[in-house]
């Protein structure tokens, strides 16, 4: 029985693709061989930090590691009420939400725990406009 194409997007020359098989993909995008690509297997959140500003938590800092041990360092802040990705450290690698028309979506692990320091009624918009 195999799974169902997992997409995988390359942050550096923007390539997408699927990928099938039994484990979770390599971290390298076979068109340029970039690490910088959508998080293999699970994501495991190992830290989360919050930034207070007013007495409000305005952003939050969350560390997390894949399957295949990629580190990504997820920055988002609470910009008019809405939860936005401002920039992704992936290993060493960093996407800013200035340099990239949309910002890839969080995974899932992610969003929940971004949810407990950010609470608002919108989630996750891209900065851009």
């Amino acid at each position: 029985m195999s799974a169902a194409p997992e997409r995988i997007q390359c942050y550096d020359c923007g390539e997408s693709y699927q990928y099938l098989g039994r484990q979770h993909h390599s971290g390298e995008c076979p068109t340029c061989h970039s690490h910088c690509v959508s998080p293999a297997g699970k994501v495991r959140i190992l830290t989360t930090v919050d930034v207070l500003a007013e007495e409000t938590t305005s952003a939050v800092v969350v560390l997390a590691v894949d399957d295949s041990s990629r580190r990504y360092v997820y920055h988002f802040g609470n910009i008019e009420g809405e939860i936005q990705l401002l920039a992704l450290r992936i290993d060493d690698h960093v996407l800013h939400s200035s340099n990239v028309a949309t910002m890839p979506s969080p995974p899932a692990a992610i969003s929940s725990a971004v949810e407990q320091y950010l609470p608002t009624g919108s989630m996750f918009h891209s900065s851009e406009g």
